[in-house]
């Protein structure tokens, strides 16, 4: 599970640019949805800051990851059309979304990032959600 000053953090950011009760909602489904998957990609990243050698960096700013509640809506309602099918996570960032696909049921799941260090944590995220 991830730290507390990594929950606070993250539960400040997203109250100050939309609001407490949104704030509360996504803190609740972070720390549920860490633990049941058993990754670590709550947070964001400011993307100028990682050394990364891309086109791409000049259009990206922040790394944040899906809501937990959100992904899994998506993914109940995906599973009920094609539970076997292909998924393509294009922005993988740490690998939350292919994790979540993982526990869904998708077998071929393929992630693209342009920054580094992001894949190498969403490795071991999916790593460790395999386990």
């Amino acid at each position: 599970m991830m730290p507390l000053k990594t929950y606070l953090k993250y539960f400040f950011f997203i109250l100050k640019n939309w609001g407490i009760s949104l704030a509360a909602f996504t803190l609740y489904h972070e720390i549920r949805g860490e633990k049941k998957y058993g990754i670590k990609t709550t947070g964001f990243n400011n993307l100028s800051k990682l050394k990364v050698e891309s086109a791409n960096k000049r259009s990206a700013f922040i790394y944040q990851p899906v809501n937990y509640y959100m992904a899994e809506k998506a993914f109940g309602y995906l599973t009920s059309l094609n539970p076997e099918g292909y998924l393509v996570d294009f922005g993988s960032g740490k690998g939350r979304i292919m994790t979540i696909a993982a526990h869904f049921g998708f077998k071929k799941i393929t992630g693209v990032e342009f920054a580094p260090e992001l894949c190498k944590a969403a490795a071991l995220n999916m790593e460790c959600a395999m386990t």
